[in-house]
């Protein structure tokens, strides 16, 4: 995985209000494309322009994620889940081999195959995944705030009763002149 000189933010979820689409949207890119990973030369033909970074670059999206995300040094990005399976499928004839028909293949037949395209379900857990992530990371910012409206209204009681001693010390002195 690439070095990078950003540091990684404590929530890259809620790093932008777009950061879940355009994780959830690279998701189904990746998990549906019949190669297993994408070159980078190729990710604005895949993808698009990234919403939740300010140069509509994807770098930043795919090293904040690495939970879903494998980046490698040349820039091919893949889905994590991928790498479970081995290189059997042959994306130019949608033929998921056997081993005994890997075997079959010549060595140039094998270094062309990749790892199978996910199934729906799990696309949809991946992207459940992310959406939970994104929820999760959403409770503990509100919980790490619980201390707000305690202080609100310690510093509004204590606003309030500054404010009626200065009346009543005013009162008093207008009632003595």
């Amino acid at each position: 995985m690439p070095k990078s000189s950003r540091t990684l933010p404590a929530q890259p979820y809620l790093g932008h209000s777009a950061r879940l689409g355009d994780v959830i949207g690279a998701i189904q890119v990746l998990g549906s494309t019949p190669w297993h990973a994408i070159k980078k030369e190729h990710w604005d033909s895949y993808f698009g322009s990234a919403h939740s970074t300010g140069d509509g670059q994807w770098d930043v999206v795919f090293e904040q994620h690495p939970e879903v995300f494998r980046l490698a040094e040349n820039g091919d990005v893949a889905l994590r889940w991928r790498f479970a399976y081995d290189k059997s499928f042959d994306p130019r004839k949608g033929i998921d081999y056997t081993p005994e028909g890997r075997d079959l293949l010549t060595d140039d037949e094998r270094d062309k195959l990749h790892r199978k395209p996910l199934s729906a379900d799990q696309v949809g857990a991946l992207m459940n995944i992310a959406i939970e992530l994104h929820a999760r990371a959403l409770a503990q910012v509100q919980e790490s705030r619980w201390w707000i409206p305690i202080a609100s209204s310690f510093v509004g009681g204590l606003v309030g009763a500054v404010l009626g001693f200065l009346g009543s010390i005013l009162a008093a002195h207008i009632k003595g002149s």
